[in-house]
């Protein structure tokens, strides 16, 4: 059972210790979401948090292939330097 506090301006819910440690929040930056009901306090991902091991999978699956393919044009051939 948690209750509501006034912090400053604003209202803040103290958590028990426990349930953070139990839920791994501790020092960790936090996602809230409303939904139906409630909040939802989460662990927040990092921008493209898992893309490596996931290109690691395409890779040795031998997934990991242009899908596009070649799409150059004459700018290309003619004016850009690498």
């Amino acid at each position: 059972m948690a209750q509501l506090t006034r912090i400053g301006n604003s209202m803040g819910i103290r958590i028990p210790k426990a349930i953070i440690e139990m839920a791994g929040l501790r020092g960790r930056d936090l996602r809230l979401k409303v939904v139906e009901g409630g909040l939802l306090v989460a662990t927040a991902r990092r921008p493209r948090q898992g893309w490596r091991e996931a290109f690691q999978t395409l890779h040795e699956a031998g997934d990991d292939r242009l899908l596009l393919g070649d799409f150059s044009n004459q700018f290309d051939v003619d004016e850009w330097e690498w």
